[in-house]
């Protein structure tokens, strides 16, 4: 799948809580952005999820806001376990959230193990206590994807507007 990122003027704001940064990009042609850099730990989830459902809320996505933001919580969850699960010290998670005229897209980015699989085909067990989240994503977002470099992960989804596909 291709990638749905666009490059943004960024200019710096408060962080969402200790540790982070979070940058968002002025409105051009009605193209906004919101970067955050958040520390590989479960402290930074909570701040990151009040700053990006205020973000989509002031963007005219409030009737999306849940869904972004359960959405996010299974990709930040994903990127914790895997910047946390190699001998190497955790990396910074980004969260980069970038809105159009008619789409939303959600990129997170850890820089866990390359040997990682990013896949939402396999249905978990019964029993399992994990293993749903990709299927969450597949099945809420209107197209969802990964990619992997030598800096770790990126996995992204992104949503348009209801009525509009």
């Amino acid at each position: 799948m291709r990638h749905p990122a666009r490059a943004v003027e960024r200019k710096p704001l408060n962080g969402p809580g200790p540790g982070s940064q979070h940058h968002e990009g002025g409105e051009s042609d009605g193209f906004r952005a919101l970067h955050l850099k958040l520390p590989a730990a479960l402290r930074a989830v909570p701040g990151a999820r009040h700053r990006v459902r205020s973000a989509v809320t002031a963007w005219g996505w409030g009737d999306e806001a849940d869904t972004v933001e359960l959405l996010l919580c299974e990709l930040l969850s994903n990127a914790l376990k895997h910047a946390t699960s190699n001998d190497r010290e955790a990396r910074p998670i980004g969260v980069r959230i970038t809105h159009g005229h008619e789409s939303l897209v959600v990129v997170v980015c850890d820089g866990g193990c390359a040997n990682a699989q990013v896949e939402a085909s396999a249905r978990p067990g019964d029993l399992a206590e994990g293993g749903r989240g990709l299927l969450l994503v597949q099945s809420l977002a209107s197209e969802w994807g990964s990619r992997r470099s030598a800096q770790g992960t990126s996995t992204w989804f992104a949503l348009d507007r209801r009525g509009t596909d």
